[in-house]
Order: C-alpha cells, then structure tokens, then sequence
C-alpha cells in the first residue's frame, strides 16, 4: 500500500498502524505525525521531515531502542544502567506481546 495517514503519537511514544504499533522519537508525544507506506517500510513524518522509518511487522509492539532508551531516559533518574535496562524490557516486549 502506498498511500498516508495521520496518527497521535500517544505518552508511550508509539503510534497504531494496522493494528500494530511503532515507535517515534519521544519529543513527538502527543503530536500528529503522517504515515506513509511504500515498499513495506512505514515512513513516519512531522510536517515534512522524516522522522524515522521501521519495517514494517508482525509484532505488536515495535520499539526502535533509540526511541525507548529516550523514553526511559525522561522517567529513570539513574542512567548507568539504561542501556541494559533498554534491552531487556524491549526482550520482554518481543518474547511476550
């Protein structure tokens, strides 16, 4: 399909697309972001910039871990540890959802 659409970047930083969600950078929350669809890969876009892309999944949930270690960042105040952190709950997300 290549066609667009707008979504509401939602508080988890991730928009809904065919049922499944992906990631946006954080600063976008609460914004509405344009979707476009060519090739299999979701190009997401504030305005006219190109904010990120993903490809596209069958996963529910689909964070990039830039995307999640900004998000864990505004609510961790200690982040020696964010990395490993980031890439466990984004196991978790993969092994259960």
């Amino acid at each position: 399909m290549n066609y667009e659409m707008k979504c509401k970047v939602h508080k988890d930083s991730l928009i809904n697309y065919c049922g499944n969600k992906y990631s946006v950078p954080p600063k976008y929350i609460g914004k509405t972001v344009t979707v476009k669809c060519p090739n299999q890969k979701l190009h997401v876009y504030f305005n006219t910039e190109l904010i990120t892309i993903h490809q596209l999944s069958k996963k529910n949930t689909n964070y990039k871990l830039e995307d999640y270690k900004e998000l864990l960042k505004n609510s961790i105040p200690n982040t020696d540890d964010l990395e490993k952190l980031a890439l466990e709950n984004l196991k978790y997300f993969d092994n259960f959802l």
